[in-house]
């Protein structure tokens, strides 16, 4: 209060200064016709006001859904447990809408209060309507206090969350399972920390698309790479073969997770890699899960048709280290039916 109406020697940021206009109004309706005359849009044609606004919600539109799909993967990978991508963005969108109608800003997952709210002790959902009723109750009867609230104290929350966030092993293992990955990491949190969290995602999501195209057309070159799709085979009585194929990333990792969840078999079970061509983090990390599934089943793993380069990685891995020593791993199916 006091540096706010010039009655310190000093000033420094709060709340209130940085959004002068802030206020307690719960509900809003937006007005598309002042937005439309704003002198910002003055020199448009109303074509060109339209394509502009269709732009901008499109670009907003993808910095959500991205936020919160990595935000929803990093409680996954807090809490051990799974979210489920398309009911996360309709419900997204559902949030948007309503925020849009109640004159508020665009909804979407935050790293740092995600990761907040899991290491403060969240067990579910619930936990975010009750962050839903504090900012209600804060927004309507505290507004003119809150707004005092000097910002290098929210900074400090802020950074000491997104601190707790960062775990070294996982920096570790990027580092040796993809190089590239790693220092992209570095320049993503680089660009979030200079700029903000959606230049670091827009940069990052473009740069992994051209080098998972490189991946990928350096692949087609391959000969040997088939375009089936994954789907486990019965051989018999023997074993069931799962066959990966393609790409093996964070786009299809969790499919195949919760295909191996849905094999309900006791048979020996063949994991097949002949056909992959390309894994990149999260592939590996949901590698290692499907080996926590099938050993908690207490279910017999074989691997096949690992190549060389894939297999340097693998050799990091302690239950791919435990299976070469056990004799499990073998270059093709025939030499594994062979010997069972």
């Amino acid at each position: 209060y006091l540096s706010i109406h010039g009655m310190l020697p000093f000033h420094f940021q709060t709340i209130g200064t940085q959004y002068p206009n802030l206020n307690g109004n719960l509900f809003l309706l937006p007005h598309l016709s002042s937005l439309l005359s704003n002198s910002s849009f003055a020199t448009l044609s109303h074509f060109g006001q339209i394509s502009l606004l269709i732009k901008a919600s499109m670009v907003v539109a993808f910095v959500a859904i991205l936020e919160t799909l990595i935000s929803a993967k990093t409680a996954d990978g807090m809490t051990k447990t799974k979210f489920r991508e398309d009911k996360e963005v309709l419900d997204l969108g559902f949030a948007n809408v309503l925020s849009g109608i109640f004159g508020g800003l665009p909804a979407s997952g935050v790293f740092a209060r995600t990761a907040l709210n899991v290491k403060s002790g969240a067990k579910s959902s619930f936990s975010q309507i009750i962050n839903a009723i504090a900012i209600a109750i804060i927004a309507v009867l505290f507004i003119s206090s809150f707004k005092y609230l000097p910002l290098s104290i929210t900074a400090s929350i802020l950074v000491y969350a997104s601190a707790r966030m960062i775990t070294g092993e996982h920096f570790k293992r990027m580092y040796r399972i993809d190089k590239n990955a790693f220092w992209l990491a570095l320049v993503v949190a680089t660009l979030t920390f200079i700029y903000d969290a959606s230049t670091g995602i827009i940069v990052g999501s473009l740069v992994s698309l051209l080098v998972f195209a490189d991946k990928f057309s350096k692949a087609n070159l391959d000969n040997t790479l088939k375009t089936e799709s994954y789907a486990p085979e019965d051989e018999g009585d023997k074993v069931i073969i799962y066959r990966f194929a393609g790409a093996l990333t964070y786009f299809n990792a969790q499919n195949h997770v919760e295909h191996i969840n849905r094999i309900n078999t006791k048979k020996p079970i063949v994991l097949n890699f002949r056909y992959v061509h390309y894994i990149d983090v999260d592939g590996y990390e949901a590698l290692d899960e499907i080996i926590e599934i099938l050993e908690n089943r207490s279910q017999a793993i074989y691997i096949t048709g690992v190549k060389q380069e894939r297999r340097k990685v693998l050799n990091t891995h302690p239950w791919f280290c435990k299976l070469v020593a056990e004799n499990k791993v073998f270059s093709t199916n025939d030499k594994l039916l062979s010997v069972l």
